[in-house]
């Protein structure tokens, strides 16, 4: 299981392909990566967001502005050809909304940020 938090929304479109060839190469059939990535709109401006404008805004602020995104309709065929297996994928607030709501937490998420998991073929 290799976990791939925070990082690809820093990256060029290049080193994220770089860093799948790599990952396939070390982790073998079988492998699993959870990962998360921005909603591509948010960066590109073709999609909205309540909190995009704030968030994108903060970490541009400090340097580090957003570079990369998916659109989730397109994930599958993006790992695909990449030799991952999509399995699952969600907002980050969905997620919260199932893995914390049920213990009382309202943890602020977003559906621009995402988390998925693939498997290696």
């Amino acid at each position: 299981m290799i976990v791939w938090e925070g990082v690809t929304n820093y990256l060029t479109a290049q080193a994220v392909d770089r860093t799948l060839a790599a990952l396939r190469d070390v982790a073998g059939s079988g492998s699993r990566l959870v990962f998360t990535y921005v909603h591509a709109g948010v960066i590109d401006g073709t999609a909205t967001f309540p909190e995009a404008r704030r968030w994108a805004g903060g970490v541009a602020r400090v340097g580090e502005p957003w570079t990369f995104g998916l659109r989730p309709e397109e994930l599958g065929e993006f790992l695909g050809e990449r030799g991952y297996e999509p399995v699952w994928e969600e907002s980050t607030a969905a997620a919260g909304r199932r893995y914390f709501g049920a213990r009382g937490r309202k943890d602020r998420a977003s559906d621009l940020y995402r988390v998925a998991l693939a498997c290696l073929g």
